[in-house]
């Protein structure tokens, strides 16, 4: 291989394995999802089977192969032809450069999808739940439209098998803390067995998209149906925070059309445990999954 086409190949890999990082944005619960935006600039129907690729704790992985690769690439000329103190600085610093980056990218296959890891006594779903409902006027009439409500599972994981008493998620931002409800009940508070799990309203989205498991349908009132149908027929989506049905606390208005990412905290707490914080992130693009998670401090 001649010296100008290994730097070429050099730059290349080099160049691609730092690409990727960048275009991730973010650590490895979330870096698959921001990578396939992306691609989805150029050619919307390319996303769902970018989804469907390498977690991304793989993704990282190969960047940092790709950067190395790059490096014995560009550092070939020296190694065949350079001074005897050229060749052994250059074979200590590659050796150097692939136990640090062995080192790194193990750390990150072994740390996996943060996403579905225990957080104290708490054992989080590792993607939030969403239940799609074919929504219906007051008459009767089929609308086209879905309501997609999402629910944080929250599971217990504690290790001495205890039940955890009076656990409540707590939604912060942009308006006064919203005390999240339990799934088919009225109450926001509950006592968690080892081994079993809530399911908290976080809250939803009214639009033509099934964005989750169908479960039938449910009937909105005509006076909040109209400024449904009007928003979405303009492009716009709300995200009611914490609300199902005909229960409205407040809204983040969402417009498809321009890309924008809405960001609240969730709070789960329970009796004598320790809070564990999460960060909510809406995305109206993603019409597969546009509500994720991940680790928040307060």
């Amino acid at each position: 291989m001649t010296k100008k086409r290994t730097t070429t190949y050099g730059l290349l890999a080099t160049a691609a394995g730092a690409a990727i990082p960048f275009m991730m944005q973010v650590g490895p619960d979330d870096a698959i999802a921001n990578l396939c935006k992306w691609p989805k600039k150029l050619t919307p129907s390319l996303t769902e089977s970018c989804s469907r690729g390498l977690s991304s704790e793989y993704l990282y992985v190969v960047a940092a192969g790709l950067v190395f690769l790059g490096l014995v690439w560009l550092t070939a000329p020296l190694r065949t032809h350079g001074t005897k103190s050229q060749k052994m600085i250059v074979g200590i610093s590659l050796l150097i450069t692939s136990i640090a980056l062995g080192v790194w990218a193990l750390s990150i296959l072994a740390a996996g999808d943060r996403s579905s890891a225990r957080r104290g006594p708490f054992e989080l779903g590792a993607h939030i739940y969403t239940e799609s409902r074919l929504v219906k006027a007051e008459s009767g009439r089929d609308t086209g439209l879905h309501e997609n409500t999402f629910y944080l599972v929250v599971a217990n994981s504690s290790d001495d098998g205890s039940t955890i008493r009076k656990v409540q998620v707590e939604i912060r931002g942009y308006e006064a803390p919203v005390a999240s409800e339990i799934k088919d009940t009225e109450t926001s508070e509950i006592d968690i067995k080892h081994g079993n799990a809530a399911f908290f309203v976080l809250g939803r989205i009214v639009s033509s998209s099934i964005m989750g498991v169908a479960v039938g349908s449910v009937t909105i009132e005509d006076r909040y149906l109209e400024m449904f149908e009007h928003n979405v027929q303009r492009g716009m989506l709300r995200f009611d925070v914490g609300t199902r049905g005909n229960k409205y606390r407040f809204a983040l208005a969402l417009e498809t059309d321009r890309p924008s990412i809405w960001n609240l905290i969730a709070v789960i707490s329970a009796d004598d445990r320790r809070s564990v914080p999460i960060d909510l992130m809406i995305d109206p693009q993603e019409k597969k999954r546009p509500m994720k998670y991940k680790d928040a401090r307060l």
